[in-house]
Parts: C-alpha cells; sequence; structure tokens
C-alpha cells in the first residue's frame, strides 16, 4: 500500500522579526535578486503576517505595475483572496499595493496551486524580471533544471518523469532540486538559447510511503495556458 503526503513549504511558519511569519531559512534573504520578492498576508485573527515567494514577469508593454507568480497557499490558503489585506515587499523593502490578482477556480487541489498579481506600481528598473516559456519537448528530453533562490547559487536538478503524482492533470511535475521550508513559488528554469526561461514553479514536497520506506520529491507547477491566459487579462487592462 503507497501513501502520500503533500508538505506545502509555504505553510510552515516560524517566527522571525517585525510579526512576519517566515521560515528561518529566509530571514535574511534579499528581495529582488533573481526576479524575486516578497508576497506578505497578515494571518487570520493575529497581528503577524505569513511571508512567501514571488516572481516577477517579463513583459513587452508593461508600464506602471508589475505581473507576479506566486503560489496560491502563499496568500493564506486554497481560498478567496483579499487583495486590500496583503502587499508586496519590493526589491528594496519597500511595500507595493496588490491592484488585482488571478487564481484558478477550479477544485482546491494541488495542480492548482497557482496564483497571478498585479501590482498598482512599477518596481522600477532595479529588478530583474524573467521570462516564461511552455515546455515543447517530452520531459524525457529535458535538459538539466535550475530552480532559482535567493542568496544561493543556482544547482542543476532533474525532472522525475516516471514519478507518478496525486490530483495530477497534467499540470504538475516531480523534480528532485533541493528544498526547504519556504520556497514554495520559486521559479524552476531551463537554458534555452543561451538564457533562462521560467517553465514551472516549486509548490511543495511529497513524501511517499510503501512497504515501510519512505521517499520523498519535489512538486512544482507548469507554466501553461490557464496561468498564461491570467497573466495576460491582468496585463490588458492595465496598459
Amino acid at each position: 500500500m503507497i501513501k502520500r503526503a503533500l508538505l506545502i513549504f509555504g505553510l510552515l511558519a516560524f517566527v522571525a522579526e517585525a510579526n512576519d511569519i517566515q521560515p528561518a531559512s529566509m530571514e535574511n534573504m534579499i528581495s529582488g535578486r533573481e526576479g524575486l520578492v516578497d508576497l506578505v498576508c497578515p494571518l487570520p485573527d493575529s497581528s503577524d503576517r505569513f511571508v512567501s515567494q514571488a516572481f516577477a514577469v517579463e513583459l513587452t508593454d508593461a508600464h506602471g505595475f508589475e505581473i507576479l507568480v506566486a503560489t496560491r497557499h502563499g496568500a493564506g490558503g486554497l481560498q478567496a483572496i483579499d487583495n486590500a489585506q496583503c502587499w508586496i515587499r519590493g526589491p528594496r523593502g519597500e511595500n507595493y499595493a496588490i491592484a488585482d490578482v488571478r487564481y484558478s477556480r477550479s477544485n482546491a487541489t494541488e495542480d492548482h496551486d497557482w496564483l497571478v498579481l498585479r501590482t498598482s506600481e512599477s518596481f522600477g528598473t532595479n529588478m530583474q524580471r524573467l521570462t516564461l516559456a511552455r515546455l515543447q519537448v517530452s520531459v524525457d528530453h529535458l535538459p538539466g533544471i535550475t530552480l532559482v533562490r535567493q542568496n544561493h547559487p543556482a544547482t542543476v536538478c532533474q525532472v522525475l518523469s516516471q514519478t507518478e503524482i496525486i490530483h495530477n492533470d497534467g499540470s504538475l511535475f516531480a523534480h528532485d532540486c533541493r528544498t526547504r521550508p519556504g520556497l514554495s513559488g520559486s521559479p524552476i528554469m531551463i537554458a534555452n538559447d543561451g538564457s533562462g526561461v521560467v517553465i514551472g514553479f516549486h509548490i511543495g514536497r511529497v513524501t511517499e510511503y510503501s512497504g515501510g520506506g519512505q521517499e520523498q520529491y519535489g512538486l512544482a507547477r507548469w507554466i501553461d495556458a490557464e496561468i498564461e491566459h491570467a497573466i495576460m487579462d491582468l496585463a490588458a487592462p492595465a496598459n
């Protein structure tokens, strides 16, 4: 008998300074490197705030705003998102209001754990934005992938193409990248014509129990048409 347990990294919280709840491994990370910033949301019935990862998307015609991709659980769980209660902490520690969001209206399972946000202002020039791409080759022929982390050198890892994933409609993939609490929302990239493109993002870690033993692997969400349409929908009225 095989049993599986999904560990959503963003939900593991440890107390940090200024009432921010975030994993201890992220306390000294610098926002803005590698296109990463913080999504900050208050915890219900508490003065504390939960901090998770988001990354900025490269757009050709963005003026006066940013489009970000994050995990839906990073904004407080698989439920309605209150724009007014959450905000983005930018590359220099400044706060940006969230003007609008899009997220899956489907069943609240791991394959729908994505969130696209539009800020009310631009981050300016001191910020890297990342190019997105939909995978055009079989995962069996996919080159090494890289999970991007702030303040850490990029390391090459692999997609685990033979791993069966629960609640998977084809939008999830398993990987063997080294991860730890706080990395949900981190972009996963491959090299394309000499530059990196984002093909997915990390959402958690799975522990599979079988025959008295256990195996762990990372779980990630592909960039697909659903996310692309959400990005275009948010960007269109803002231009």
